[in-house]
């Protein structure tokens, strides 16, 4: 099971999030491993990866779709509002594809994703 989530903070050794803390970043935490890894750094970026906010993904946690203003990915613009969907690849960071840019905010800022708590036995 895993949490996705965004912050301004700093949580990971290798989070981008700009040198005043005012671009968020993308976070997995793995419950059973209790690994929290930043799925969008940014090497590039000074601001981070300014993510804008969450569209939707898998309820298994294998895919998530996001809106980042910072360039994650071959064909995004800085500054922009870039799609993004990231997949569980096996890899501790997974994958990232550019899907689109010049999303207007209006098309994804109200959308409600219900939020739902999976616990797995053992």
């Amino acid at each position: 099971m895993a949490a996705f989530f965004s912050s301004p903070a700093k949580l990971t050794d290798d989070a981008t999030t700009g040198p005043n803390d005012e671009g968020n970043d993308l976070y997995r935490f793995d419950v059973d491993t209790q690994a929290l890894t930043d799925l969008t750094v940014d090497g590039a970026e000074t601001e981070g990866a300014r993510v804008q906010g969450v569209l939707g993904g898998a309820e298994d946690g294998s895919n998530l779709y996001f809106v980042a203003k910072g360039v994650l990915a071959p064909g995004a613009t800085a500054g922009e509002d870039n799609l993004y969907l990231w997949t569980d690849d096996g890899t501790a960071k997974g994958s990232l594809e550019f899907i689109a840019t010049g999303l207007h905010p209006t098309n994804w800022t109200n959308i409600t994703v219900p939020f739902e708590t999976h616990v797995a036995s053992r």
